[in-house]
């Protein structure tokens, strides 16, 4: 049974769009789902003194330059595609406003977007419009590989990594985890991250502590495993978050990290907390639920 339904891809029409296009054709092939391909295109007001300057067609010629870039970009990538399987939407509005709203009211199962924008910082940042949907919807998001030199794959994954965080909230990415390798017959890894400690002498107090963290974390992770009906071993790494997730997901040759999220400024834990910075430094696209 297919995992997605409904596939969102807001883009806006910029060379790392057109390189994760592939890997959104990929997705929506491999799951026979609907595509809903979207662009939010914003006035600027600033440039006219204020909101009453527009005439009607000033937008309209907004919107005509937007569906023309539109047009030229499903052409490109999803010319084959029937209107039953394509939807092109082209509207005015904030883009995070914009994806939001049609996520709530279109049953959109998963996003699949760009991790940055045009920012000159987007080695060291997420894209605004990126970050603003991660946060204000609960619908999975699949971000592409943070940098522009490693295009996202289109194939199957056949390495899946999900890391968790050990709440009780790290049930619901586990199942999605389990069910994704199933669908890819894939190998799943599922790996955790302690604080690292600093000791320069290395003693062995240090050592007996951190054999204490990783007996700790595999007893957390029992009950987890079994509400998921997992049978995989967990895997206990150490360092910072984000870095040591990211060398664990090399260490799997992972096509896909997978890892839970929830509103940011809530403290759910180290690792959504910490989901922009796992995002950024991931060597794979991620799927975050």
């Amino acid at each position: 049974m297919p995992l997605f339904h409904n596939i969102l891809f807001p883009t806006d029409f910029s060379k790392r769009s057109h390189a994760v296009a592939p890997a959104v054709r990929a997705m929506a092939e491999r799951n026979q789902a609907h595509l809903t391909v979207l662009h939010s295109f914003e006035l600027p007001i600033g440039g006219y003194g204020d909101a009453y300057a527009y005439m009607p067609s000033t937008i309209e010629d907004f919107h005509k330059a937007s569906q023309s870039s539109m047009d030229r970009f499903v052409k490109q990538h999803f010319s084959d595609f029937d209107s039953d399987s394509l939807k092109v939407v082209v509207e005015s509005g904030g883009p995070v406003e914009s994806i939001v709203e049609y996520v709530d009211e279109n049953a959109i199962d998963l996003i699949m977007m760009t991790s940055h924008g045009h920012s000159r910082f987007r080695a060291l940042l997420l894209g605004s419009v990126t970050a603003g949907v991660l946060h204000d919807t609960h619908c999975p998001v699949w971000t592409d590989v943070h940098c522009d030199e490693s295009p996202a794959p289109a194939g199957p994954c056949q390495n899946i990594v999900c890391a968790i965080d050990l709440s009780q909230k790290s049930v619901e990415p586990l199942r999605f985890a389990k069910r994704l390798a199933c669908e890819n017959r894939a190998n799943l890894y599922i790996v955790h991250s302690e604080p690292a400690i600093e000791d320069i002498i290395h003693s062995q107090s240090a050592t007996r502590f951190h054999r204490f963290l990783e007996f700790r974390a595999r007893e957390d992770f029992e009950p987890l495993a079994q509400q998921a009906n997992l049978e995989i071993p967990l895997e206990v790494v150490s360092g910072p978050l984000g870095e040591s997730i990211a060398d664990a997901t090399r260490r799997h040759k992972g096509d896909m990290l997978i890892i839970g999220r929830g509103v940011i400024e809530e403290r759910l834990g180290r690792l959504r907390t910490d989901a922009y910075d796992i995002i950024r430094r991931s060597p794979c696209p991620v799927l975050s639920v």
